[in-house]
């Protein structure tokens, strides 16, 4: 007995239907395919480039303070040292949004021989610890902001000194006075590596995640973002760099002028 027609051109949308369906499902799976070896391919570059040089090194923070809104972490080591030998310290803040972090690098001294604003950046008790705080705090950006469209006053915040003399990347010994003895320490990397790895430990949740600067921090967000995906590489990934891009020439005095 012959099928009518009417049923024959069901089966026939049915099987156009599930055909349709097949073919959407081989799409996405061979885009996220692709978008997941471009995403492998992407941090195995980053990771040839060394921006996870210090990365998995161990945390060696010496202890915290408790600073109004902040934790600050001291950083006695060595390898952590400001650019002219004084102690580093990382500033941070639990908000309410767990999930959602802000990277924020601080702006503020660039140091090369004969810079009048090279700091040691010592950070030796809870009132110098106070001092950074409190110039995070009077920031309409930050946690404590009185601002109500602030969008990210709820999120946590990691807020990253400046004192490597070498925008937040610097990863150098430097013996600039040629006595054989280096006397200017550029420990930006390993500063903003440990950053990230303290943001992990603490914020490990993550999924949304500010990287911001101005001016040196600014130029610090280029350094910083790498590092950070490679902490998190699911987490999605916001930049804000203000006036940080250009390039100028120390030296020339007319390179500085806007």
């Amino acid at each position: 007995m012959e099928k009518s027609k009417p049923l024959l051109f069901a089966e026939v949308r049915i099987l156009l239907l599930v055909s349709i369906l097949l073919l959407a499902g081989s799409v996405i799976f061979i885009t996220r395919s692709s978008q997941q070896a471009r995403s492998r391919s992407y941090l195995q570059t980053l990771k040839g480039l060394a921006f996870n040089k210090y990365l998995d090194s161990p945390l060696a923070y010496e202890g915290v303070s408790h600073i109004g809104a902040w934790d600050g972490y001291l950083f006695t080591a060595d390898e952590y040292q400001c650019v002219l030998g004084g102690h580093y310290g990382l500033l941070v803040h639990a908000g309410t949004e767990a999930d959602k972090t802000v990277c924020w690098l601080q702006p503020g001294q660039e140091c090369w021989p004969d810079h009048p604003n090279c700091s040691n950046g010592v950070y030796t008790d809870a009132e110098a610890f106070a001092a950074t705080a409190a110039a995070a705090d009077g920031s309409p950006f930050g946690p404590v902001s009185a601002d109500p469209d602030n969008p990210v006053a709820g999120w946590n915040f990691v807020y990253v000194p400046t004192c490597d003399g070498s925008f937040h990347f610097g990863d150098a010994a430097a013996d600039y006075d040629d006595d054989g003895v280096p006397d200017h320490f550029h420990n930006g990397l390993r500063q903003t590596s440990a950053a990230a790895s303290l943001m992990k430990q603490l914020f490990p949740n993550s999924r949304k995640i500010l990287i911001a600067g101005s001016s040196n921090g600014g130029y610090g967000t280029f350094g910083a973002t790498p590092i950070v995906r490679l902490a998190f590489p699911d987490a999605q990934l916001y930049v804000l760099n203000d006036s940080g891009p250009g390039l100028f020439r120390p030296e020339d005095r007319r390179s500085g002028q806007c």
